[in-house]
């Protein structure tokens, strides 16, 4: 089992360049752990969730933790933050609701395999 740190707001900057390219935005996955990592929730106004995911190995995991990045003239440079996220605005009210209440859910991949989404073609995984 994977666990997600995922962010649960949007974090802003007032340089759009910078915003766009160096902010969290809601759903990104910050960080990949290993199951049983997260040993404790965030707390209740903690600006992260924790989402378990069964069925998918940290190895797998990682990839979705990546840097949107493209290459131009020669010079890698990041477009955004995350090239995957958690799209929050497709999540079951269920889901949502637990992670409002207890900011953690194990779930199976099949359960949300459709709600991570790649940011630059909106494809899930």
């Amino acid at each position: 089992m994977a666990e997600f740190l995922i962010m649960a707001v949007d974090k802003t900057h007032s340089d759009p360049i910078k915003d766009k390219r160096g902010c969290y935005k809601r759903g990104d996955i910050v960080q990949v752990y290993e199951d049983g990592e997260c040993k404790e929730p965030p707390a209740p106004d903690s600006k992260f969730v924790i989402v378990k995911i069964t069925g998918l190995s940290k190895a797998t995991a990682e990839q979705y933790a990546k840097q949107d990045e493209s290459i131009v003239d020669g010079k890698t440079g990041i477009n955004t933050r995350r090239l995957y996220h958690l799209d929050f605005s497709l999540l079951p009210k269920t889901i949502i609701d637990t992670l409002k209440t207890d900011r953690q859910i194990t779930v199976t991949l099949s359960q949300v395999k459709n709600y991570i989404k790649n940011k630059t073609t909106n494809l899930s995984i």
